[in-house]
């Protein structure tokens, strides 16, 4: 924007000052050229007087001596008189300059002679000076109106710019609005008066959006409470009565199913009730960890049954110490792994790398081999409860919500999520601060 404005100022100032010059200029060629005509008009009198007293006492010497005097000191004048079918009388200078800047005025003496026959009198004046003048002012001028619409548009931009700070430090603030930072409100006590009014509304905006989503937490976080206590029931009680059914196959079946759909949506609303409260600003309980690696092992021990059933093995490099929480860390990596099992070929390899980066931070990668994500899609599975086509029919299995949870987990140590998937090789990691 302040380059749009300063563009378009710019021109305003150049065909401002382009507009003052040419009335400044044609003002004082107007002047000059009236000053000359003028002075023309005032030579033709003294001529006429010279050229009475001439009449009066015809000698012609005399009044040659007189025009003689008349032209000395003003070198840019010439006097000429003759007659029209007649010798020269007089010729002033020799070697005076006949071209376009000359201005001449001529008038007739009437019984200039003893014939009575008219005179013609010829006063020129060499305009070059003043057309000097007139084109140095003209270049003046040019110069000028570069030279301040120059200083004029720099002390725009910079007054602009300065101004857009505070419209950048805007910017900076909304930027840093997220859905854990509702509760903060614009500040806008360095603003112009003019951006005050869009930060009020901005600000009641963020009110009311905080209250929704206040609201809609809470409604999760309660939903989530409210069903997971007949859930735990109805599960306690399918348990109790499966151990009662004397060997009913159609009783245990039923109960079976039931039970494994009702684990099913209590790992559910667990997931849930966890998102939630990372969401609300939970913190990790974190601990000097020295290292990571002996705590991704112990992942890998747990997955060891799914993995020799899948024919899969895990392959662990580097190594590093970090300030985390062990407990959530375990669950970030036993979610990547498990993932990992689901998708990999069966008999290829997990790679599990850890690795830190000059700027402190811990960079976990878990990669298998299987079918490639879309790009398009790769974007979106850490968002709740999203599966890919390929990946909904083992909805029965797992609910979507594994890698959001490693999200919400990276988050709570100050890190992120990443992931890439091409040529068969998926790799979906986390990295937290060290």
């Amino acid at each position: 924007m302040g380059k749009r404005l300063s563009r378009w100022l710019a021109i305003q100032v150049l065909v401002s000052f382009v507009l003052v010059s040419l009335v400044v200029y044609f003002v004082i060629a107007n002047h000059l050229a009236s000053r000359q005509f003028s002075g023309l008009q005032e030579k033709q009198v003294l001529i006429e007087h010279m050229l009475e007293e001439f009449r009066q006492n015809p000698v012609l010497g005399d009044l040659r001596h007189q025009l003689d005097d008349f032209l000395a000191g003003h070198n840019e004048l010439q006097v000429v008189v003759d007659h029209e079918d007649g010798p020269v009388v007089y010729a002033g200078k020799l070697g005076f300059p006949v071209n376009e800047d000359v201005q001449t005025l001529m008038f007739e003496a009437v019984g200039f002679d003893n014939g009575g026959r008219p005179a013609r009198v010829a006063i020129s004046v060499d305009r070059h000076a003043d057309d000097e003048l007139l084109h140095r002012l003209a270049f003046t001028l040019i110069i000028a109106s570069l030279l301040a619409t120059m200083a004029v548009v720099r002390g725009v931009y910079w007054v602009v710019n300065r101004e857009m700070r505070s419209v950048d430090s805007l910017v900076d603030q909304i930027n840093r609005l997220t859905a854990s930072t509702l509760e903060s409100r614009l500040k806008g006590e360095a603003l112009p008066a003019e951006l005050l009014p869009l930060v009020a509304q901005f600000n009641d905006l963020l009110e009311r959006l905080s209250l929704s989503y206040s609201q809609l937490e809470s409604f999760n976080a309660d939903v989530a409470h409210e069903l997971n206590t007949p859930l735990t029931n109805l599960i306690t009680n399918s348990e109790l009565a499966l151990r009662q059914c004397n060997g009913n196959q159609v009783d245990a079946s039923v109960l079976g199913s039931n039970l494994e759909e009702l684990h099913r949506m209590s790992e559910i609303i667990r997931s849930m009730m966890f998102l939630s409260k990372a969401e609300r600003g939970s913190v990790a309980r974190c601990e000097r960890v020295a290292s990571v690696a002996r705590i991704a092992l112990e992942v890998v021990d747990y997955h060891d049954a799914v993995l020799s059933e899948s024919d899969l093995r895990v392959t662990l490099t580097g190594d590093s110490a970090a300030y985390l929480d062990v407990a959530l860390l375990k669950r970030a990596l036993s979610n990547l792994l498990g993932n990992a099992c689901v998708y990999a070929t069966t008999g290829s390899e997990i790679d599990m790398h850890i690795s830190s980066d000059l700027e402190g931070f811990v960079r976990l990668t878990v990669c298998n081999r299987g079918p490639t994500i879309p790009a398009e899609e790769i974007a979106l599975i850490f968002n709740r409860f999203y599966r890919s086509d390929s990946a909904r029919s083992l909805s029965d299995r797992h609910h979507g919500l594994g890698l959001s949870i490693v999200a919400a987990i990276a988050n709570m140590h100050g890190g992120q999520t990443f992931a890439t998937s091409e040529n068969g090789v998926t790799c979906i990691g986390l990295t937290f601060s060290g």
